[in-house]
Order: structure tokens, then sequence, then C-alpha cells
């Protein structure tokens, strides 16, 4: 089958409340010139997913009730709007869970637990040579920091208030920091200092790109 043509219907998990998740069929979305469809290959079950099931939509993630549930998949591009450039049909990828509907409320109802996502692609915000924060070591944050690593970004750092998430990221190559009263592990090569006050968007304005002294 041709997923350039690809018509019909999707099945899809959908969100109603506590302990009620539905499988329905929707409407296949329509692509349009700047957004692309993607097929969900594997989905995982990520633990707000289980605090939003059993205890309510006001726990974990926020979950739209009627809509797309689950946020953790790797999916394949079956379909790119004529204006996209970037991403080619076949590829695969990580519908990042807060952007991927362009839209930030939506993080925990993306689509995981459906057949496809429509994506819509604005303009890359990523730029090669940058430097990136990413907050949270988990799942998704060591995800988000293999992605701009692999999208060329200059510096990679991962903040967590768990040293055993940290010691994993280490290993994986990326800096990476406790702002929890502990010392950067990567700060003392660009200023010697030991304090991680802290993080926000303009650190790469900084000297040290990791952290910043405390202003008294």
């Amino acid at each position: 089958m041709r997923h350039d043509t690809l018509v019909g219907y999707m099945k899809a998990g959908i969100y109603l409340g506590k302990e009620q998740i539905e499988v329905r069929e929707l409407p296949l979305p329509e692509v349009g010139d700047n957004d692309m469809l993607v097929q969900n290959l594997y989905s995982s079950i990520c633990g707000t997913d289980v605090a939003v099931f059993t205890c309510g939509p006001n726990t974990g993630h926020k979950v739209n009730v009627g809509g797309e549930f689950g946020h953790e998949t790797v999916s394949r591009v079956v379909k790119v709007g004529k204006n996209i450039t970037e991403f080619s049909i076949g590829e695969r990828v990580y519908p990042y869970p807060r952007y991927a509907k362009d839209d930030t409320r939506r993080a925990g109802t993306i689509g995981g637990f459906s057949e496809y996502i429509l994506i819509p692609c604005r303009k890359v915000r990523y730029l090669s040579g940058q430097n990136a924060v990413v907050f949270g070591c988990g799942t998704i944050g060591i995800a988000a920091a293999v992605a701009f690593q692999y999208f060329g970004m200059k510096k990679v750092m991962i903040c967590d208030y768990s040293d055993f998430r940290l010691k994993l990221a280490e290993k994986l190559g990326f800096a990476v920091c406790n702002p929890h009263g502990r010392r950067c592990r990567a700060c003392g090569e660009c200023c010697g200092e030991n304090e991680c006050v802290r993080m926000c968007a303009a650190l790469a304005k900084f000297t040290c790109w990791i952290c910043m002294k405390s202003s008294k």
C-alpha cells in the first residue's frame, strides 16, 4: 500500500477519564502542505500514563478528556506536505511530546496509542552550533538530548535532581547538573565555581554555559 495515497480511518486510543480508555476509529488526518503524517511503530506506557489512568486527568501530564492518549512512541514518516524538506518518507522519528502537536498543553495526548499522528511542521527551531539545556533526565529528557546532539547542537546538558539518572546521562557523554544544592560536575573546567545557582534559557550567553555565579 502506498502511504502517499492514504485515506480512510485509523484506530486511536481515547482517554475518557479515570480508568476509562476506549479504542475508536477516527478519520485519517489530512496532510497539509506544512504537515507530515507518521505511523506509530512502537509505543511505551509512561508512569504518567498510569497516573492519569488510575487517578484521573489532574495527575501526571495534562491530558485532555476525549483526546488521543499516549506520548512516548517511535514512528515512521509515511506522508509529507509539499513544503516539508527536513524529513522524508520512510525515515524513523521520535515525536517529541511537547512539540509534536505544536501545543505544549497536549504533551500527554499527542496520539502515542493511535495508529498515526499528524504533525504540523513549522520552521526548524534548533540550529546547529547552538547550546541546549534539557530539564529532566527521564526517558523523554534523554531522547531530547540525543536528538539535539544528532542535529548538531554544540553543547547539550541535562539537569535533574536524581544523581542516579545523571550518572546514566554521563555515560552517554552528556554534561550533567544537579541544581539542588549540589556541585555541577561540568562547571569546574570553565569557571572554577562549584555552586550551581540557577538554570535558564539564557545560559548560552554566559562564559560558562552551564553555571552562573551567585548574585548577592
